[in-house]
């Protein structure tokens, strides 16, 4: 199926609230872990889980994000969806911490945490990966590849943003992108703009292979 990226400058307006913020995933490939089938006994054991992408019948399991947020720009609104890279990224929680501490308050079933409700508001330069043909853009949600709020790469949308808004409604129609839909085909500017978001998580990357490097050695010396 063919896959596109496109970019956009928006804003986090609303959480999906009927939507589970987290979900029990495969630690070896992240997919939903799914309750273990015993067939001899043909009844599910509790506490034992199995991978269909792993073809697993016994896993061990991780909490993970899978946030729906509801985002906004200039020419509507839609859902993004965002996993535990991309949130970790913005709160530096883990799911498990977050669970863990909204069960300790006693926070009621299907509440949203409050960690990730202080996000609505916030403006951020998002990389979107699509797939299907250019006129299927009928996803419920789509997922984030990347998204930052550095001063530098929001620059790098703002003129593009004004120069769209300038332009008449026919230019989304020759596109086949729904008015309502907040996410631009990649121009040479959101080019640009890609290349330094890259840059930034290739960064962040290196950063973290460095720390895990000097705790090796701690680890070693003691």
């Amino acid at each position: 199926m063919e896959e596109s990226t496109c970019v956009t400058f928006a804003s986090i307006v609303a959480f999906q609230k009927e939507c589970r913020w987290w979900y029990l995933g495969c630690k070896g490939c992240c997919s939903t872990a799914q309750p273990y089938f015993n067939p001899v006994t043909e009844q599910i054991e509790s506490n034992k889980y199995s991978c269909d992408t792993c073809e697993k019948d016994e896993i061990t399991t991780i909490l993970r994000y899978k946030v729906q947020v509801k985002v906004a720009d200039h020419t509507g609104s839609t859902c993004f969806l965002l996993f535990d890279r991309e949130v970790i990224q913005l709160i530096h929680k883990s799911a498990y911490e977050l669970l863990e501490h909204k069960c300790r308050c006693f926070n009621r079933e299907g509440e949203i945490p409050q960690e990730l409700m202080d996000l609505e508001g916030r403006k951020f330069a998002w990389i979107i990966r699509v797939k299907g043909t250019e006129k299927n853009y009928k996803q419920p949600s789509f997922k984030v590849f990347k998204l930052t709020d550095k001063p530098e790469v929001i620059h790098k949308f703002q003129d593009n943003v004004t120069m769209e808004v300038e332009n008449t409604s026919s230019e989304a129609n020759d596109n086949d992108l729904p008015s309502s839909s907040p996410m631009t085909p990649t121009t040479q500017r959101d080019n640009e703009a890609i290349v330094l978001m890259m840059k930034e998580f290739k960064n962040h990357q290196q950063s973290l292979r460095e720390r895990l490097k000097r705790l090796k050695q701690k680890v070693v010396t003691k």
